[in-house]
């Protein structure tokens, strides 16, 4: 018997419609920074999202692949529906350092 989980919070869980020989899905991981870094999982990588088959003779689910996702919180995915190798995100952004103007860098942008 083969066992699946999921070590961090999932935000998100999508059907692959485009992969039409098995129950595939993608789940994608949203931990904030700096929480991986505490145990019990001090070497985690970054967020990800993951390729994982049901299998419904078995009742159980396998993971065939993981993406590292270092743009940050997977908030959502879509699969392609006619490509099943190809699937967009949307996630969190880190924040832009901006040089104050004070400090001779360019005036602040409004926003």
């Amino acid at each position: 018997m083969t066992h699946f989980a999921i070590h961090h919070k999932a935000r998100c869980v999508v059907a692959v419609d485009g992969d039409t020989s098995r129950d595939t899905f993608l789940v994608g991981t949203a931990v904030a920074a700096g929480v991986r870094e505490s145990p019990p999982y001090p070497a985690a990588p970054s967020n990800d999202v993951q390729l994982v088959q049901f299998k419904p003779d078995e009742g159980e689910v396998e993971c065939l692949r993981i993406y590292e996702h270092t743009a940050g919180e997977v908030w959502g995915l879509a699969a392609c529906p006619q490509d099943r190798r190809l699937f967009a995100s949307v996630h969190t952004a880190p924040p832009a350092h901006k040089i104050p103007a004070a400090a001779g860098g360019p005036e602040p942008v409004a926003g």
